[in-house]
């Protein structure tokens, strides 16, 4: 739901719920080096994933509502 609120914008998604639930991963975005094109607003973009919901328990839900 809060993909759907936010756009598909995880980043504000980890604002919300925290680094128990999501995480910024490097962005290994690559592109043809034959074709020239300004690539680089996808290179600079972050790119963000959920944690594993298997190591989920209840701290990691306490987590989102402490400091």
């Amino acid at each position: 739901l809060l993909e759907e609120y936010f756009y598909g914008d995880f980043g504000k998604i980890g604002l919300v719920l925290g680094g128990s639930f999501i995480y910024q991963e490097e962005n290994k975005a690559k592109f043809p080096k034959n074709f020239s094109y300004e690539n680089d607003f996808l290179e600079d973009k972050k790119v963000y994933r959920f944690t594993s919901f298997e190591n989920w328990d209840e701290q990691t839900f306490i987590s989102v509502y402490e400091d």
